[in-house]
Order: C-alpha cells, then structure tokens, then sequence
C-alpha cells in the first residue's frame, strides 16, 4: 500500500494526459531459468516515474538501463514494478528512439511475459499514455515467427507478408513488423 501511494503522488492522473510514450522490448537473455528483458522506452517529454504489474506475479528482480544509470528509486514485488526519482537531474530526457529503461528478470517457465496497468508520468505528475509493448515470448528461439523450430526462409518471408502492419511476423514483440524483425530473424538464423 505504501509503494501505491508514492507512485499516486508522483501521478494525478488528470483529465488529460501528454502525448504518448512508447514500449518495447529488446534484448532478451536467458540464463539458468531466468528470463532478464530489456523494456525500451521512447517518448516525446520527460519521464520521471512509472509502475507496472505482470498478469502473473513473476518478478524477481529489475534495474539497469536509464533508471540504473540516473539512481532512480525502484520497488519490485512479485506483482509489480514501481520506480520513480525526485530529483530533476534523474528526469528521462525526450528520446526519439527506443531505449533501454529498465530490465526486467522473471522465470523462463512463466512462458510469456505481460505488462498490465502501464502508468508512466512526466515531472509534473502528468500522465503519459503508453502504447506497447505486447507480449513477450521467452521461448528460447527468438525470431522463430513460424514456429516451425528453425529461424530461417520462412520466417523471413513472414515477416515480409506483414511488413508494416502490427500482427504476424513480429518478430521481437515491439507491436510493429519492420526492419527490426528482419535483423532478429537474420540474428537469430539456424536451428532452435
């Protein structure tokens, strides 16, 4: 209850909220049973704190990226993310292309990882409307967009069928099939 209320005092949640923010997710690493993803961020204001839960409590750690680099605060329950900073000089600056914020560790046995309930608030306690990410899949065989167990022809040809679009052929999750998708599947090329 404690961790609520400090994040409801860094977010008022106005009528209106700023433009939005987007999430993505980037590398994924695999380690002993442990999943450890990194969330991307990409927004057009500042960012200065944010909470997140997962459909299934399955947290077990989280830190680095921007949050790690500027000494952020940051809470991890099972459920839940939370992390926020008072000091301007720890703000998130606009960023124009995706960036690693924050990673995240959970088991690989919870199959696929969803965030919930994104709130994300600029410095003056305003909302950010977030778009993204979609679900992360901690198989271990990115780039496999078939499914078939070999990343290769096919799921090139995947990706390209949805070029532009946001449903087959992502590859790495980020809601959009481009030229992102193509570099995993080429990244990730062979057997699974």
């Amino acid at each position: 209850m404690r961790i609520r209320a400090a994040l409801l005092s860094i977010v008022c949640l106005p009528a209106a909220a700023t433009a939005d923010g987007v999430l993505s997710w980037g590398e994924v690493l695999i380690v002993d049973g442990v999943a450890s993803a990194q969330l991307l961020w990409q927004g057009e204001q500042q960012l200065a704190g944010f909470q997140f839960e997962c459909a299934e409590a399955a947290f077990l750690a989280a830190g680095g990226g921007e949050v790690g680099e500027l000494g952020w605060q940051l809470y991890v329950e099972a459920h839940m993310v939370l992390g926020f900073t008072w000091d301007p000089a720890g703000y998130i600056p606009p960023l124009g292309t995706p960036t690693h914020l924050i990673t995240i560790d959970v088991p690989e046995s919870l199959g696929e990882l969803v965030l919930v309930e994104p709130i994300f608030a600029d410095p003056s306690g305003v909302q950010i409307i977030v778009t993204g990410p979609g679900p992360l899949d901690l198989d271990a065989c990115p780039g496999d967009v078939t499914g078939d167990g070999v990343v290769g022809v096919n799921d090139i040809l995947d990706v390209l069928a949805y070029w532009g679009g946001s449903g087959g052929g992502d590859a790495n999750g980020d809601g959009n099939t481009d030229v992102d998708d193509i570099l995993l599947v080429i990244s990730a090329w062979g057997d699974c």
